[in-house]
């Protein structure tokens, strides 16, 4: 019992000590990073700069949104539309 005592209390002893090593590597890691001169990114070409977010149309068949740039134009009812696949498309243009 007392053996099965000691490898319990072992386990945890190392399960604690690495705990505390990486949160202690994150932290100092940190505060190396915040302290270069080029702030966080450090020396090397700019990130790329995020994509522009996009209109989302509805599509008047469905009901479905999809952004304007991958939706297939036509007409609906008299008016200017967006569908969202050809098969919506295919609809509309039966009614």
């Amino acid at each position: 019992m007392a053996l099965l005592a000691f490898i319990l209390r072992a386990i945890l002893f190392l399960f604690v000590f690495r705990l505390a090593g990486m949160v202690l590597r994150a932290f100092f890691g940190g505060l190396a990073q915040g302290s270069r001169p080029g702030g966080a990114r450090g020396p090397g070409p700019e990130p790329a700069p995020r994509g522009q977010v996009e209109e989302l149309v509805k599509d008047p068949v469905c009901g479905v949104h999809t952004a304007r740039s991958s939706a297939i134009a036509g007409s609906y009812r008299g008016a200017s539309a967006y569908f969202c696949s050809e098969e919506c498309a295919e609809k509309a243009r039966a009614h």
